[in-house]
């Protein structure tokens, strides 16, 4: 599984609309798929027939929308049924910790299937013991890189395989933190807003430039951990 993904799950579909009509998610996607391998898309349901179209199943992950309640059943049947890999967000459960959800999720997914897990908790206690639940590459976490968790993740030596989440920064923010996740052991990015909110108002040929040349930079940002695929 990449570890180098574009978000167009975002909880807002408006906010990939372009003035005057035409959604971006749908230009993002084929673009992306068609002409920037490694990278992957995380897209809703509404996008996954078009991304699995292009048969690259290992560059194509199911978002699924953010979690009330993760240990419901019905989500464990979702992620059972899955054939992608699926990410799904979620926030403390009263009674369970954020990594005793993660195993109840994993424990879910078929024999190999991958699961990208985006716990939103800025507790050291709940994130170490998140850190702790390593499961040979079939999990990998999706954190935020604001600077007061960098130092989180610092100081508890977060190990477990994770990627960085770009929200709530921006285009620039995201570029000036991610050297010190790589630092901290980051391996990848799920970008989503930082990456493409300024792509809306440009024509096409603007896009396709602005876009390669940012999806570069991030790859560059994260070579010399030798982990840009």
């Amino acid at each position: 599984m990449t570890k180098l993904w574009v978000a167009l799950d975002h909880a807002d579909p408006s906010a990939l609309v372009r003035p005057g009509g035409g959604d971006l998610r749908v230009w993002l996607c084929e673009a992306i798929i068609a002409g920037h391998a490694p990278w992957g898309v995380v897209v809703p349901s509404s996008l996954l027939a078009r991304a699995l179209a292009h048969n690259a199943d290992d560059r194509v992950c199911w978002g699924l929308p953010d979690e009330p309640e993760p240990q419901r059943a019905e989500l464990r049947a979702e992620l059972a049924q899955a054939t992608t890999p699926v990410k799904v967000g979620y926030s403390h459960v009263p009674g369970w910790s954020c990594a005793d959800i993660a195993r109840l999720l994993l424990e879910a997914r078929p024999a190999g299937g991958r699961l990208v897990l985006e716990p939103y908790c800025d507790r050291p206690d709940c994130l170490a013991a998140c850190s702790a639940v390593l499961t040979e590459q079939r999990l990998m976490w999706k954190l935020t890189i604001v600077k007061e968790m960098l130092d989180v993740y610092a100081e508890i030596g977060f190990r477990g395989p994770w990627v960085a989440r770009s929200g709530p920064l921006t285009w620039q923010e995201f570029v000036d933190q991610l050297a010190q996740a790589v630092e901290l052991g980051c391996s990848g990015v799920i970008v989503g807003r930082a990456l493409w909110a300024d792509l809306l108002p440009l024509d096409e040929a603007a896009r396709q430039a602005l876009l390669g040349q940012r999806l570069a930079t991030l790859r560059s940002l994260l070579d010399p951990a030798g982990q840009a695929s």
